[in-house]
């Protein structure tokens, strides 16, 4: 691969007078725009992820300072910051690691002088501190209120069915699974609910037929009592997991793509779809079905200050009120984004290789 400054290195050596001598050759390979991918936030800083090749980068919005950290092994989709560090995971298989922008990046491209640290060893920065077993991808990890992480996780198609919601403490680095509610519903986004104390999961269904009902489904987990409390059927008919977004007190708004596909989860019905908003009481366990959108839009839920829902139908951006479900236009985009933080008041939006800030954004009414 090449480096961030667009140049390639070839080592070589001859194993005839020096077999243990390397030396480098390095090429000008070019620079190249990289799509991006995901964005989180830490210390009043972003940090993102890149499509191919795997990198992670940080923003400093107060000092207008970018940065490259380096490369990563896995393909990023979520970031939690915690304890002074940031903990990401994301595809292949499901592993959680945790970055200490305190110390060095140690992660590099291959070099036969200059090998990186193992993964899990305390050398290592980024490291490797807990991969989930039997498990493929996992979309997010949220921070609860009892100190641990949470990941929801799917299983690779191979091993066992429906997939997990892994937990680690990055206190003491202990970690576990919860498989109830995950035996045959692989899990996908989550959200916290109550000041934290409950993890709220929304999850679709396992990929054969005999083994799930066709449905997707929310599970709740509540970190006080360490059990799973709730699992709830929010939009019946629907196999699309979509996303969730904290509301108010132990409320979660959640959107989801009608229509996807029929109830045996096999024949597309893109014709049909229908982007559609629920609102789910996880101490009640009750939900109301509010707004239906023509047409497929996916992309995460941003909750304002004011209590208002952000969505983005493509490029245009609505804000919903969740308590009547009425709802306005605000705006557009260039492009549909491919991710959006709110980081204090300001809005970032990835915009194909780019970030573009709507600064005062959050405070919108």
């Amino acid at each position: 691969g090449s480096a961030a400054d667009g140049t390639a290195t070839l080592w070589y050596r001859r194993e005839e007078i020096e077999p243990s001598h390397w030396k480098p050759v390095k090429f000008e390979a070019g620079l190249s725009d990289s799509y991006l991918f995901r964005l989180g936030c830490f210390n009043d800083q972003i940090i993102g992820s890149s499509e191919d090749p795997y990198h992670l980068f940080t923003f400093s919005p107060t000092e207008g300072e970018k940065k490259i950290l380096g490369p990563v092994e896995l393909h990023v989709y979520g970031f939690q910051e915690a304890l002074g560090k940031v903990y990401f995971v994301g595809y292949a298989g499901a592993p959680v690691y945790e970055w200490d922008p305190a110390r060095p990046w140690t992660q590099h491209l291959p070099s036969p002088v200059d090998p990186t640290p193992e993964p899990a060893s305390r050398e290592a920065n980024p490291r490797l501190i807990v991969n989930f077993d039997r498990q493929r991808r996992s979309y997010t990890i949220v921070a609860a209120a009892d100190g641990r992480l949470y990941v929801p996780c799917s299983a690779t198609v191979e091993s066992t069915p429906g997939g997990l919601l892994g937990w680690v403490d990055p206190a003491t680095g202990e970690s576990g699974g919860i498989r109830e509610g995950f035996e045959n519903h692989r899990g996908a986004d989550a959200a916290l609910a109550g000041d934290g104390r409950y993890v709220v999961t929304c999850t679709c269904r396992w990929p054969q037929d005999n083994l799930a009902e066709p449905d997707m489904k929310v599970v709740t987990y509540d970190t006080q009592t360490r059990q799973v409390v709730r699992q709830s059927n929010p939009v019946p008919g629907c196999s699309d997991h979509g996303v969730l977004v904290n509301w108010r007190g132990t409320q979660v708004v959640g959107k989801v793509n009608v229509g996807f596909t029929d109830r045996s989860h096999q024949l597309p019905l893109r014709d049909n779809v229908t982007t559609t908003l629920y609102r789910y009481n996880v101490e009640t366990n009750t939900c109301e079905v509010g707004l239906r959108i023509a047409g497929e839009y996916s992309g995460s839920l941003l909750c304002l200050a004011s209590g208002m829902i952000a969505c983005h139908l493509g490029p245009k951006v609505i804000l919903i009120d969740p308590t009547d479900w009425s709802h306005r236009a605000v705006g557009t985009f260039d492009e549909t984004p491919r991710d959006w933080i709110l980081l204090g008041d300001d809005l970032y939006a990835i915009l194909g290789t780019g970030i573009v800030r709507v600064p005062g954004w959050g405070r919108t009414k």
